[in-house]
């Protein structure tokens, strides 16, 4: 039997699997360019790690290669498992405790096992980089810096107003405690990143570790129905970090704030996207950027913007 190297090794504990095809299954608001621009450039099926993406030979991403035999393996534990215990256990039975600890081997040369007793901090940096190919509408030295501020929070409930095709509550599932609540509000079909439909409320669970929970809420963020909603998915929960990212009007933004506001504890944060001005010339409403500029003010604050000349970005961090 091909032999381990010595030493106990687990899965990692930010191991993910996607698996999304975004021509049958595509979010609303898309033009059918953009469905297919999708379908072509992102991979279909990959597993993330905090520090690479890994894919089979036919998808394209970022990493390195994988063969059947592994995506099995892997597929068998997405929670810190002991590869011993798959040798010897059902896993091992399946495929043949031969196959399976080539397998491993092959993982623990790629960096995508560690040792049981290794510690593994998030990589930032990593997470944004990965977001992306969950489409995150973010610039990524941005997104890095914000998940390096909500890292250090570690949440426990996080409320997302606007998820669009899921990249940034991909990164905040990465960087919330294990045992978080995570909640999402979307509009299918809204202006900007075209919202997601009861469907993909399944895909999305994929970003979550086991002991993590998402609850999806569709609908516009500033109806009562849906503001009852979301109080009911917290459950009593008080926010530690939440991101208004929906409607960017002034009037939409200053709503959800209005209305998500009393939701988050004292010392949580909430925090902002696109606080820098838009183009002179938008055909979308654009007015966070002015909302965020007379609140911030009365807040300890931060603004995360990695180029004060670029259009429509920028990240604001308020300490509430």
């Amino acid at each position: 039997m091909h032999s381990l190297p010595p030493g106990m090794w687990r899965t990692s504990r930010w191991l993910r699997l996607y698996d999304w095809d975004w021509k049958q299954h595509p979010f609303p608001g898309l033009t059918q360019a953009a469905i297919d621009y999708r379908a072509t450039t992102y991979p279909r099926r990959f597993f993330y790690h905090v520090l690479r993406v890994c894919s089979t030979g036919d998808d394209r991403a970022d990493g390195v290669e994988y063969s059947a035999g592994v995506h099995d393996l892997l597929a068998a534990c997405f929670e810190p498992t002991s590869f011993d215990d798959l040798v010897a256990g059902e896993v091992g039975r399946r495929h043949g405790a031969d196959a399976v600890s080539g397998a491993v081997a092959d993982l623990i040369e790629r960096g995508f096992v560690v040792p049981v007793d290794a510690d593994e901090p998030v990589d930032t940096a990593a997470v944004a980089a990965a977001s992306e190919l969950y489409a995150a509408i973010q610039v990524r030295q941005e997104f890095a810096a914000a998940l390096d501020v909500v890292k250090e929070v570690e949440p426990r409930t996080v409320l997302e107003v606007g998820t669009a095709f899921g990249g940034t509550l991909f990164g905040w599932a990465q960087v919330a405690h294990p045992d978080a609540r995570l909640v999402s509000v979307d509009l299918p079909g809204g202006i900007g990143g075209g919202g997601y439909m009861p469907e993909h409320e399944s895909h999305f669970r994929n970003f979550c570790g086991a002991g993590q929970q998402l609850s999806c809420v569709l609908g516009a963020s500033q109806l009562p129905d849906t503001i009852e909603r979301v109080r009911a998915a917290l459950d009593g929960a008080a926010v530690d970090m939440m991101l208004i990212d929906g409607d960017h009007s002034y009037e939409g933004v200053s709503r959800d704030f209005a209305n998500y506001r009393s939701l988050a504890r004292e010392g949580g944060l909430i925090l902002f996207h696109d606080i820098q001005p838009p183009p002179p010339k938008t055909e979308q409403p654009m007015g966070v950027w002015r909302f965020w500029r007379e609140i911030r003010e009365d807040y300890r604050h931060l603004e995360i913007v990695h180029d004060p000349t670029q259009f429509s970005a920028g990240i604001g961090v308020l300490y509430v």
